[in-house]
């Protein structure tokens, strides 16, 4: 039989019986760890990982960093967005000299006239820039460069485009019941007719056909025929047209 660690062995003074059996009695009550000081207390590293973790909050090298990397890791987000904004692109970037109208909106719904001459401009526009793209290919300026190719072609449809342009507003202006005099220009039944705005650039086309285009076709060289198009002389009259129908659209739309 195991002999029992809380009685004393055989012939042990009382006094001292009594003394070992009552440290036995203590470590039973103890547990066996209970009396062993080099084993801390669990709680203790509780309690000393929340001492360490409050520190840390006031200390630079607890987890301040941490919150540095944060700092840093959302500022480049926000300068990224400021430096790729719209408006920054804009700045950016130039403008074409001979714009084309915007795009209709998917979503609204327009009569066939405004489809018609939102048609009708963006190819007025479309050929003035290959007009343009065949100037910039012309080798040889000297007279009559204008009615030789590439010119030629690029001039004839440009001009069919805009006679287009203006036989069909014409048409719509009149079923409209709008009226016309050299005086007065068109006058509208209604003032607020959205499709008015393209009066004004259609009373601009003879200047365009007498002035400009033969401006650039006296020009002798390929610096100053080239310029025309990059000053925007020729293409004035495009953006004239451009800019009045997103202006209709835009009045229709409201």
């Amino acid at each position: 039989m195991r002999p029992s660690l809380l009685l004393p062995p055989a012939g042990t003074p009382r006094r001292l019986a009594l003394a070992i059996a009552l440290l036995g009695l203590l470590a039973a009550s103890c547990g066996a760890d209970g009396g062993i000081p080099d084993q801390p207390d669990p709680r203790s590293f509780t309690e000393t990982s929340d001492v360490v973790s409050l520190g840390a909050e006031g200390d630079t090298s607890g987890t301040a960093p941490a919150e540095s990397t944060t700092s840093e890791a959302t500022t480049p987000t926000s300068q990224d967005t400021t430096t790729t904004t719209p408006e920054t692109t804009t700045t950016t970037v130039a403008p074409e000299p001979c714009p084309l109208p915007q795009a209709l909106p998917r979503d609204s719904r327009f009569g066939p006239d405004m489809m018609r001459l939102h048609r009708a401009t963006t190819a007025f526009a479309e050929g003035a820039r290959r007009l343009g793209s065949s100037v910039e290919a012309v080798g040889d300026f000297s007279r009559g460069w204008g009615a030789r190719e590439p010119v030629a072609s690029a001039l004839y449809r440009m001009q069919a485009d805009l006679y287009g342009l203006a036989f069909r507003l014409e048409q719509v202006y009149a079923a409209a019941g709008a009226t016309y005099s050299p005086e007065r220009g068109w006058v509208f039944p209604d003032p607020a007719y959205p499709l008015a705005t393209l009066a004004a650039p259609w009373g601009e086309i003879p200047a365009f056909q007498a002035v400009t285009l033969t401006a650039l076709f006296e020009a002798r060289g390929p610096r100053a025929a080239r310029a025309f198009f990059k000053d925007g002389e020729v293409c004035r009259l495009v953006a004239a047209f451009s800019t009045a129908m997103d202006q209709a659209v835009a009045a229709s739309s409201g």
